[in-house]
């Protein structure tokens, strides 16, 4: 475990990213004037967070701007901090998945698909929309790291997994020995990601953990499963129950699920 994250944090872009970012996972860190500082230093990150916002794919707003600083400056203050993290991730998939050559923008389409899930979620069991959204971005951010470890053991992974009901977390266990889950948790402990994803990544039962596995599910629901093709299980009725989840509410994730999906393919990557 300790090998795939220190294998990750050798490459000089990751590394880099990680230590910029490190101020975006702090609370206080919703000043748009700063967020566009941080990121303009690293030109993939700022090409990320502005394709992004571009494309209206996690905001459901009219911006108009000229660079990242003055879109961040235009829309509310914790849209332009999940931009900025969605970014990270954007720029973490680029990179961490060269080596297996899985498609960017499914992971990608994945991340986000299950983020806006996750907003949803949250505010319906009283927990911060933002906060929910992060924690289900950063879900399988493990599944990138083994992928750069591990890549054709990946590349493997979409003729075995394509059309059955195999999970991706049973075949690394049994092949890898560990999981995207403790890999991502254990990655995150390292960068210093705020609590809520650190939440999002610990299987213990706390809403976290529950959103970002219901808000994951709906994305596979939707079609994306990473490119692998798996079928998705079937989501646990005592999750819903404990995430106050009724059919209303599993309607507008889901309706806001299909407008990401189709605005992913919007984004320059």
């Amino acid at each position: 475990m300790r090998t795939v994250v220190s294998v990750a944090l050798d490459n000089r872009v990751v590394a880099a990213l990680m230590a910029r970012s490190s101020t975006v996972f702090q609370p206080t860190s919703n000043n748009a004037t700063l967020l566009g500082r941080i990121v303009a230093i690293d030109h993939r990150w700022d090409s990320a967070v502005i394709n992004i916002i571009r494309s209206g794919c996690l905001l459901d707003c009219d911006v108009k701007f000229t660079d990242t600083r003055s879109a961040l400056r235009a829309i509310p203050p914790d849209l332009a901090r999940f931009a900025v993290l969605a970014g990270v991730f954007n720029v973490l998939a680029v990179e961490l998945l060269r080596k297996s050559g899985l498609s960017v923008r499914e992971f990608v389409r994945h991340a986000y698909a299950s983020a806006e899930a996750g907003r949803v979620i949250a505010e319906a069991c009283d927990l911060p929309g933002d906060y929910g959204a992060s924690a289900a971005l950063f879900h399988r951010l493990g599944s990138l790291l083994l992928a750069y470890s591990f890549p054709l053991e990946y590349r493997e992974y979409v003729n075995e997994l394509g059309g059955s009901r195999l999970s991706l977390r049973h075949v690394e266990l049994r092949d890898l020995g560990t999981d995207h889950i403790e890999i991502g948790r254990f990655f995150a402990e390292s960068c210093q990601f705020p609590s809520y994803v650190l939440h999002g990544l610990t299987d213990d039962d706390n809403r976290y953990y529950d959103l970002s596995s219901l808000a994951c599910n709906l994305a596979e629901q939707a079609g994306c499963t990473l490119g692998f093709g798996y079928i998705p299980p079937d989501v646990s009725p005592a999750v819903l129950e404990r995430l106050r989840m009724n059919e209303t509410r599993l309607g507008q994730a889901a309706a806001r699920v299909g407008q990401v999906v189709h605005r992913v393919n919007e984004i320059s990557l």
